[in-house]
């Protein structure tokens, strides 16, 4: 096992707190939640989902290119602060109800959508994983890239 239970703890435990910190996901979600539990958890499975991802590409050396291209990070900053401007501005422009609308496949497939996208554009979770993740590996690990994947799938 590529960590002890000390190291685990201090993992899970910082793991924690980057899941629970709000953020632009949370707020998503949260939101999603508000007009409908069903849409929210889609939400949150489509953040998932992204996270799954960036977890993926970072483990192949996504780090390495983020640090030989750094206007590849403000690019993704850019688009991340784009996206949440539209949302920012599709949710001040939408009338809101005292009833609750049905809930529609296509407001479900949206939701995971949005989640999706917005998670991979957020560099709150691409910073994570390709700085942090690392830190637990220890340097003389014959497969680093494996010990990578154990840490996202505890986190």
């Amino acid at each position: 096992m590529i960590l002890n239970l000390e190291n685990s703890i201090t993992f899970i435990l910082a793991s924690s707190l980057v899941i629970f910190s709000p953020g632009p996901a949370s707020f998503y979600v949260a939101g999603q939640a508000s007009r409908n539990i069903k849409t929210g958890l889609w939400s949150a499975l489509g953040i998932m989902a992204g996270d799954i991802i960036l977890i993926i590409v970072a483990g192949l050396g996504v780090a390495t290119i983020l640090k030989g291209y750094p206007a590849a990070l403000i690019f993704i900053k850019f688009m991340d602060a784009t996206y949440l401007a539209y949302v920012g501005w599709k949710m001040w422009r939408a009338e809101t109800t005292v009833y609750e609308k049905a809930v529609q496949k296509k407001d479900i497939q949206q939701g995971f959508i949005k989640g999706l996208f917005l998670t991979l554009t957020n560099p709150k979770p691409i910073l994570f994983f390709v700085a942090f993740f690392p830190m637990f590996i220890p340097k003389d690990t014959p497969n680093s890239v494996f010990d990578f994947y154990v840490l996202g799938t505890l986190f």
